[in-house]
């Protein structure tokens, strides 16, 4: 049995041999991309590989190789493909910053509430900053506001910023028309 804890730390181990090899975020994400819709377990294979994601296939660089040694070791273990994949998805919050996916949702009319969207490479923390006509509201830093009279008349919509250890990014919600 492999455990997630020792499987993450093997992961860890491998992610920092390779320090100064450029396409670890891209291959990394391949990866989890195999690994999510994958149907097989106890097994030493990815059966549903892109671009031939295969321990040892030609021309695959070594980092593939030893991640999908790990991860078929991890298959035997009977470590569930979607806990390998939220592992790999959080070395890679190491590495790279956030990426947004699914855009922040604005919700409400007078008390307005935002969701955080749906980002890659496992932020740590959200902050907020509501916008008024495009322009920051001054102390609206939170993931509700409440209208005010300024508001009426115009579009209120909220900048949503994901940060981990790699850096931060923003995406900007949906705009509410106040009355």
């Amino acid at each position: 049995m492999m455990d997630p804890v020792t499987f993450a730390g093997k992961l860890n181990l491998i992610v920092g041999s390779y320090p100064f090899y450029g396409s670890i975020g891209a291959e990394l994400q391949a990866i989890v991309t195999a690994l999510n819709p994958d149907p097989t377990t106890c097994d030493m294979t990815i059966q549903n590989a892109p671009r031939g994601l295969r321990p040892g296939v030609n021309g695959q660089t070594p980092f593939v190789n030893e991640v999908l040694l790990l991860i078929n070791r991890g298959k035997a273990g009977n470590l569930a493909n979607t806990v390998m994949a939220d592992l790999i998805d959080n070395a890679l919050s190491a590495i790279l910053p956030p990426v947004n996916t699914t855009a922040p949702f604005a919700t409400g009319t007078t008390t307005l509430s935002v969701t955080t969207g749906i980002w890659q490479n496992s932020p740590t923390s959200y902050t907020y900053q509501w916008l008024r006509g495009g322009a920051n509201i001054a102390g609206a830093t939170a993931a509700t506001y409440v209208t005010v009279g300024a508001d009426a008349g115009t579009n209120v919509s909220c900048r949503v910023t994901a940060h981990n250890g790699a850096g931060s990014a923003n995406s900007t919600s949906n705009a509410i028309a106040v009355a």
